[in-house]
């Protein structure tokens, strides 16, 4: 994937946001550690024997975190370029590369997806969020580690911590702003990696028993960590190449169309929520149902009219979000693209209108709430809000520097 750049303005954005967000954890003592940091050893065993080391977390942050796009993003996102989208009813719900096989396993119905890049696959709905081993320009492109072998997020929990117990889904995103080097390491739980670094297509055993088994997917790849082989193979068995995944994600930023009035018509049916890395490619995704769907309908109905030309949605933001909103009316189904913004200069969504021009919708709990309240992968991976901003959807983002 194509790796971002950065100037002086993310350095100064990435600055603020580090003091604000660790100003209640620093340490009295300037030679002791952050709290909650890699550095605090007792119990940093989990498979991991390598040696540590500080990283400056201001550039760190620069090239390490899934930041997505500062892209011009002026109104409604569609892949053909059109505000609204027409939808047949019962229409798959992946769109699978037909350069790669379908997925041949049977799995629960309750497994969720989880995307990134051009890769899905499936796991057990308990599996929390973390990190995966990295490659930063700001490190030479050596493979890093700022994540550590375990989650820092939980299903139906905002609580953000390291060395949280159980199983988990990991992506090459900075968590923390300490990171290690020397030999790599591996979780000691049931683990997925998607795209991480350094992972070589093949099968190792450790002298633990646990087994990682790699695989090549869409462009990227599917690392599974076990040491119940039948495991792996039942959850590598559901990797797939998708151009969209099964929660209506495209897995590359759709693109930005101009200002463009909305029909309205049926009523809100599914959410998705689509998140982009800076390069505009498929970071995660998630689905939410017609109850979800409903409340951040109402919560977007009010905002400033845009017109065309807006430069509104212009600039760096921390991450790059999309919103996907099901209408499902007698005529069948369609589709509207929201975009969320949470910038230096405050939070907000563009929505289309149905009265008229597209409306900017500040951010607030009623329309952060349906998607992002108790969502552990929103908090694992979406920066939101302004260093200024202290309203209490925030607590539902992670910070910038995790």
């Amino acid at each position: 994937m194509t790796k971002p750049t950065y100037d002086d303005s993310d350095l100064e954005r990435v600055l603020r946001d580090a003091l604000r967000h660790h100003a209640g954890d620093a340490p009295e003592r300037l030679d002791a550690p952050v709290a909650g940091t890699l550095s605090a050893a007792a119990g940093d065993t989990g498979g991991i024997s390598r040696r540590r080391r500080w990283v400056l977390p201001a550039v760190a942050a620069m090239a390490a975190l899934a930041v997505p796009a500062g892209l011009v993003a002026r109104n409604v996102l569609d892949v053909g370029g059109s505000g609204e989208t027409g939808v047949a009813a019962g229409s798959p719900s992946a769109t699978v590369s037909p350069s790669n096989s379908a997925s041949t396993a049977t799995v629960p119905d309750e497994w969720r997806v989880e995307s990134y890049g051009g890769a899905q696959v499936r796991v057990p709905p308990t599996w929390g969020w973390g990190g995966a081993p990295a490659q930063f320009d700001w490190n030479g492109d050596s493979v890093t580690d700022c994540a550590g072998w375990w989650a820092y997020t939980k299903p139906g929990s905002s609580t953000y911590g390291e060395h949280q117990e159980g199983s988990y889904v990991g992506r090459p995103v900075m968590m923390t702003d300490v990171c290690g080097g020397g030999p790599p390491g591996h979780p000691t739980v049931d683990a997925v990696l998607l795209g991480a670094a350094g992972m070589t297509p093949g099968t190792e055993t450790f002298p633990d028993g646990v087994i990682r088994e790699t695989r090549a997917v869409g462009g990227t790849t599917v690392t599974a960590y076990s040491k119940n082989a039948a495991l792996i193979a039942q959850v590598l068995g559901t990797a797939q190449a998708v151009t969209t995944d099964a929660n209506d994600c495209p897995v590359q930023l759709p693109k930005t169309g101009p200002t463009t009035s909305w029909t309205g018509a049926g009523e809100p049916s599914r959410l998705s929520v689509c998140a982009y890395d800076r390069a505009g490619t498929l970071l995660f995704s998630d689905q939410h149902d017609a109850t979800a769907a409903g409340a951040y309908v109402a919560g977007t109905r009010k905002g400033e009219w845009i017109e065309n030309g807006s430069n509104v949605g212009r600039g760096d933001f921390h991450d790059h979000v999309v919103l996907r909103v099901e209408f499902t009316g007698s005529d069948g189904s369609r589709v509207r693209w929201d975009q969320f913004f949470a910038g230096p200069e405050g939070s907000y969504f563009l929505v289309p209108n149905a009265a008229g021009p597209t409306l900017n919708v500040p951010a607030s709990q009623a329309n952060i709430g349906p998607w992002a309240k108790d969502n552990g992968q929103v908090k694992a991976y979406v920066v939101g809000g302004a260093w200024s901003e202290t309203a209490t959807w925030q607590r539902w983002f992670r910070g910038i520097l995790g």
